[in-house]
């Protein structure tokens, strides 16, 4: 049996909402949704404006002015149902989203929905109905009006203060780790200045480190002895003992590669070079710091992540807590998903195809929801695969029949992700569905073999 469109189960949904309720009897109040202010508009399910377009603030005071707005129309036109329908505005929506739940919760009469409309889908809209140059808050929330009543609309989700919390915890971790780059790549700036030609790579000039980020000696040079003018004046037990003292590990053989960069260093002069040296050190420090807080971040999410159900994913071959942590923050509440269609439209990696006449396009994923939720799928996936029999021997039998390789990552991830659903929901581990694992990882191996060779002979025919 085919599945259903999401836009067909809204529709459906919203149907069966409306069936026994007069449609004179159905308010619609559309929100766009600002930083300091809202526009509303009450109409019917015709999109006859019942009210002109009216603007309150994102204040208690605003919220209270629209309350009453609100209160006043089921006064005037007895509704039994309302539903009240906005974007998911950056965080600007949930004040008011949450203000509304709690002042309604107690009431049946009418019966009110809280609705969250897909900005795509106001976009696309807007486009529909309006010039494609012209948007004001007034088209924006007419937009959302005319989606409502045609019943495509999520009704509103509110997560649990755990589930916000690991959101929250892995998104400031992984804004930390943007900064912490960005400061790095701005610190090897100063480095070349510093302490210039210490990362040369030309010929036979070789980089003090391959991999600056990750290497140890680097580090204690940075924060021991960043100043070639003082490592040309110590001798190898000099230096030597200068780590030592800081309790640093260093041995004559690295000692002298650090003396031997010091001396090829085309130094500025010395009076120029400590200017920079001092500014180096100043921003070492706040590189200190935010290493220091991503370290924190990491322990903090690692316990949020022993404490829910999503303990039992980093238990998969080839998954971790890292890539766990990346996919439980994207999906912001798995409680929210009763299958992985919703997650996969949510991910934007919905199919969609466009056909006209007796020409037709080759089907693309959307890509309208979440770049954290696509990138958080693909990562674990692309690592899992090698791993996990389960998923890794269909995914490369199907690379080595040569289907291409991204689709084939989001076949087997639409599998991996609707398991890992499924893990969560039920709070169990992981058991795979293989009678013998040790076979099947010999399986596994002799394909990625295989794999790895049929790659290396195309890239040959290909440079020929």
């Amino acid at each position: 049996m085919a599945h259903k469109s999401l836009s067909f189960k809204k529709k459906q949904h919203f149907l069966q909402l409306i069936k026994d309720i007069p449609t004179d009897r159905i308010l619609f109040c559309p929100v766009d949704v600002s930083k300091h202010f809202h526009v509303a508009l009450l109409h019917d399910i015709r999109c006859q404006p019942l009210s002109d377009f009216f603007e309150f603030s994102a204040s208690n005071i605003g919220f209270a002015s629209f309350t009453d707005r609100l209160e006043a129309a089921f006064t005037i036109h007895s509704p039994q149902l309302v539903l009240i329908g906005m974007e998911p505005t950056s965080v600007y929506y949930e004040g008011l989203l949450h203000n509304l739940r709690r002042r309604y919760a107690t009431i049946t009469t009418p019966k009110l929905q809280l609705c969250i409309i897909d900005p795509a889908a106001v976009k696309e809209n807007r486009r529909q109905h309006s010039l494609r140059t012209q948007k004001t808050d007034q088209i924006d929330a007419a937009a959302i009006g005319e989606l409502l009543t045609r019943g495509l609309y999520t009704p509103a989700y509110f997560s649990s203060p755990q589930a916000i919390l690991i959101k929250e915890v892995a998104r400031s971790l992984n804004d930390h780790r943007h900064q912490m780059l960005a400061l790095w790549n701005r610190l090897l700036t100063r480095l070349d200045r510093v302490f210039p030609n210490l990362l040369i790579n030309y010929r036979d000039e070789k980089p003090f480190a391959q991999q600056p980020l990750q290497s140890k000696l680097l580090d204690d040079l940075l924060h021991l002895c960043p100043d070639p003018y003082l490592i040309l004046d110590l001798t190898t037990a000099d230096l030597i003992e200068l780590f030592h003292q800081q309790d640093r590990p260093l041995g004559p053989k690295r000692a002298e590669k650090i003396i031997q960069a010091a001396q090829r260093a085309l130094l500025p002069p010395k009076a120029l070079h400590q200017v920079h040296l001092q500014l180096f050190k100043a921003e070492l420090e706040t590189l200190d710091f935010l290493k220091a807080q991503i370290a924190k971040l990491e322990r903090q999410l690692e316990q949020l992540i022993i404490q829910s159900p999503a303990r039992h994913l980093p238990a998969i071959a080839g998954n971790s807590a890292k890539l766990t942590a990346e996919l439980i923050a994207a999906l912001e509440d798995w409680q929210r998903y009763e299958t992985i269609q919703p997650v996969w439209a949510a991910a934007g990696f919905a199919p969609i195809a466009e056909q006209s006449g007796s020409s037709s396009a080759k089907p693309k994923i959307s890509k309208r929801g979440s770049v954290h939720l696509r990138n958080a799928i693909y990562k674990m996936t692309c690592s899992v695969i090698w791993h996990e029999p389960t998923f890794g021997i269909p995914c490369f039998q199907r690379l080595l029949n040569h289907h291409p390789f991204v689709p084939t990552i989001l076949h087997v991830g639409r599998k991996l992700t609707g398991t890992a659903l499924a893990i969560l929901k039920a709070d169990r581990a992981f058991h795979p569905p293989i009678a013998d694992y040790s076979l099947a990882k010999e399986k596994l191996s002799l394909l990625q073999q295989q794999y790895l060779k049929q790659k290396k002979q195309t890239a040959s025919q290909d440079q020929k």
